[in-house]
């Protein structure tokens, strides 16, 4: 039987966990976010540096989503 790794993805805000199997090709040079899906990764950034780096669930992910849009409505 073979072994397949797998990534434990934790959600930031609420905790559940979720498994994603690992690519079995190498993911290049630049590798994007391994995230499973629905899933989003959020950095707040100044010039200087990164404030914070957290990944949401698909629950969890609307918060950002609703806040990103009343941003724009402004």
């Amino acid at each position: 039987m073979a072994t397949r790794e797998v990534l434990l993805s934790v959600c930031d805000r609420c905790h559940v966990e979720a498994e994603t199997p690992l690519p079995e090709k190498k993911m290049g040079r630049k590798p994007k976010f391994l995230l499973p899906p629905g899933w989003m990764n959020v950095a707040g950034n100044t010039a200087t540096h990164t404030v914070f780096d957290m990944d949401l669930c698909e629950d969890c992910k609307g918060i950002v989503l609703n806040a990103a849009g009343s941003a724009r409505r402004s």
